[in-house]
């Protein structure tokens, strides 16, 4: 999956039988991205563009995908 280079929120990622992945495509200056574990099958976190809103960009929008038997990567 791949979310526009726009896309300023939340995102979690998961599946059982395989390694989640989130690749960093746009590392462009001023764009920020947490990224954070969850268990074995399992990622969360936060991409934003800095700039007057600050913090509350990562607030903005939520997405959600999860697998039982597939792979998921996960493209920003």
């Amino acid at each position: 999956m791949r979310l526009p280079s726009t896309y300023e929120g939340r995102f979690a990622i998961g599946t059982i039988l395989a390694k989640p992945e989130v690749l960093v495509e746009n590392e462009d200056e001023g764009r920020k991205v947490e990224i954070e574990r969850v268990g074995r099958g399992g990622v969360k976190g936060s991409v934003w563009w800095e700039g007057d809103d600050g913090d509350d960009s990562k607030e903005r929008g939520d997405v959600e995908v999860k697998t039982s038997l597939a792979p998921v990567t996960l493209r920003l």
